[in-house]
């Protein structure tokens, strides 16, 4: 099977997204890079593979160099007010290559718990290479709702206080005193104060298409995650009409009742962005009964099942919503959660290229 590449990454940070910068202002680098296509040959009993050119979308030549505005921000920089997980900086990607044809949505990255929003750099010039103005963006992913095990008497009080958390996280309410959440350190305030430095710094990425008086344009945004980071873009799918949801291991929160893992009640209810403009991707060996539990009631199965991202055909074969993958993490690791998103264990190539990058080139953009 033919697997597009993408350029090898100059700019790749270290494991867990460390980096030299003090994060007393922004650094902006402009980056070009050129690779050559490589390809695999694999095999699978239970998906056929298809014609090529029945595929709804255009796959980069990844064989030409592509430039990108790359900018690396801390939350305080933008307001001091935006103080929590100071470790974390926004990472901002700006496609600056006429090859590319610009899309109309923003496309943003929440990453999972601990993790630095550093640490995403390869999912995110993904993005950028398919035309997405990218925000990696850094929230309080320190904490998890998990801290409710340590406050809740009832699992009445639990799953409300779990409900609180993820909301406080996104909207900055104050509805749990569990969580020391503001509007400065939830999601939609960091991206919109983001927003309003990019369109000051950098007036022809026209981020004002994003945000308005009343917070983030939501249907001009596409909300991606990895397992934390993927339950706040659920949660997001939920509350807001999005441009696209997309998932990365993850997508629900799941607590303990009795021994047993119980989906939270807010993954069940009817969804503002609808399944037909929600796409995940899951590892057969990281949570698959939460993980399948997760895609089948978002109803991402009902487009062709799901499809098999690692040995079988490309994803655009299938229309599935739907991905599956069992490959090891870098290195032939077992790191499998983290391998679905993470630079320091997604899988790639001899140049360093994601071996999923057709794959999610897919999630991103396919109609």
């Amino acid at each position: 099977m033919h697997r597009a590449v993408l350029p090898s990454l100059s700019l790749l940070l270290a494991a867990c997204g460390g980096s030299d910068s003090s994060g007393a202002g922004a650094q902006t680098t402009t980056s070009s890079t050129t690779t050559t296509s490589s390809t695999t040959t694999t095999s699978s009993t239970t998906t056929t593979s298809c014609d090529p050119t029945i595929r709804t979308f255009e796959v980069p030549d990844y064989t030409q160099p592509f430039d990108v505005i790359h900018v690396e921000l801390a939350p305080s920089a933008i307001d001091p007010a935006s103080d929590a997980y100071p470790q974390s900086l926004h990472q901002l990607y700006l496609p600056n290559d006429p090859a590319v044809v610009p899309r109309d949505e923003l496309f943003v990255m929440l990453p999972g718990t601990d993790n630095l929003a550093q640490g995403f750099d390869l999912v995110a010039r993904l993005a950028a290479r398919a035309g997405y103005p990218v925000v990696t963006l850094a929230y309080e992913s320190a904490t998890h709702p998990t801290l409710c095990q340590a406050v809740a008497t009832t699992e009445q009080e639990l799953v409300a206080c779990r409900q609180g958390v993820v909301h406080e996280k996104v909207y900055g309410e104050d509805v749990t005193a569990a969580y020391p959440g503001d509007e400065p350190n939830s999601i939609a305030g960091r991206l919109v104060r983001l927003l309003q430095y990019a369109d000051a710094h950098y007036p022809n990425a026209g981020a004002d298409r994003f945000y308005d008086a009343g917070g983030p344009v939501w249907s001009s945004i596409v909300v991606a995650g990895f397992s934390q980071g993927a339950i706040m873009a659920g949660y997001i799918g939920s509350r807001e009409s999005l441009a696209r949801n997309v998932l990365f291991a993850g997508g629900c929160d799941f607590y303990d009742s009795n021994g047993q893992s119980l989906m939270m009640p807010w993954c069940t209810e009817p969804r503002a962005t609808p399944a037909a403009r929600t796409w995940g991707v899951m590892h057969l060996l990281d949570e698959p009964a939460e993980d399948t539990l997760t895609l089948e009631t978002y109803g991402l199965v009902a487009f062709g099942g799901y499809a098999d991202a690692a040995h079988a055909s490309p994803s655009y074969c299938t229309g599935s919503h739907a991905l599956q993958s069992d490959l090891p993490s870098q290195g032939g690791g077992t790191k499998y959660h983290l391998s679905m998103a993470h630079d320091a264990e997604i899988p790639v190539d001899a140049n360093g290229v994601p071996l999923l990058a057709e794959d999610y080139h897919y999630l991103m953009t396919a109609e």
